[in-house]
């Protein structure tokens, strides 16, 4: 599956921000359909209009994506609500320091890995696609979460490594989406993209073994949804953001796509 990933993407075309799984043409179809109103537009505009319970990161996704299409400032400004009560320790800002990834977790480290590499990869979409309305010292701030909850997720959480269960497969897609935004941006941007690659080679070792026909190791269920999606949003952030086309790499993707 990350076969290309062997070879540093740093060779690669890099696209400009926001290119984490959005293009310029997808940015450009959303705004046509937000045009004509289609009822699809409609729809997503509901949902992001709707309060929000909790500090939900697909409400952050949602948010943002609306930003993306409209320019609309409240919409960035709604996510960074949300996102600074993840990565500061008094929800406002840096006086208070940085919140560890486990810390909000309570130490749970299987609700770390699973959920939080979801949530790494949600911070990093924020970084990505609100890069032109981040301060300096958002940035920094956020690159340094971003590192930080990586190095915890690949290098600290055991059950990180566990690649092809939900754990490690959450963490694989946090971790190159961190990769992604930040690769270009700081010279940490390559220890990330280190890290993916090393998950990439371990994941298509055990992709050669049993991702070549019938269920995954854990079923049709989880085995679909997280770690299928995982696997295979990590593949999208490659392709998006550095024009890495996986997904012609392993029958694993042409069996689980069409499912």
């Amino acid at each position: 599956v990350f076969l290309a990933l062997t070879v540093s993407p740093l060779g690669a075309a890099l696209r400009p921000h926001p290119r984490v799984e959005v293009t310029p043409a997808l940015i450009e179809q959303l705004r046509s359909l937000r045009e004509r109103n289609d009822p699809t537009w409609a729809r997503f505009s509901k949902l992001v209009a709707a309060p929000q319970r909790g500090q939900d990161g697909n409400a952050v996704v949602a948010h943002m994506l609306d930003y993306l299409v409209t320019g609309e400032r409240a919409q960035f400004d709604r996510a960074w609500d949300a996102v600074r009560t993840k990565i500061y320790r008094n929800g406002t800002d840096r006086s208070g320091g940085m919140l560890p990834i486990l810390e909000i977790y309570k130490g749970n480290k299987h609700e770390a890995a699973f959920q939080g590499g979801v949530l790494l990869g949600v911070i990093a979409h924020f970084y990505d696609w609100g890069y032109g309305q981040l301060s300096p010292e958002q940035r920094q701030d956020l690159i340094e979460w971003l590192n930080t909850t990586s190095r915890f997720e690949h290098i600290e959480c055991p059950e990180g490594g566990l690649y092809m269960r939900n754990d490690g497969a959450s963490v694989t897609q946090g971790v190159a989406a961190a990769a992604y935004a930040v690769l270009g941006d700081d010279p940490r941007g390559e220890q990330l993209m280190a890290w993916f690659n090393e998950r990439g080679a371990q994941t298509l070792k055990a992709l050669d073994i049993i991702g070549k026909g019938g269920a995954s190791g854990e079923g049709n269920a989880y085995g679909a949804s997280p770690t299928a999606l995982g696997i295979i949003t990590a593949a999208n952030i490659a392709y998006t953001a550095g024009g890495e086309d996986l997904f012609t790499s392993h029958p694993y993707f042409r069996q689980r796509l069409v499912f």
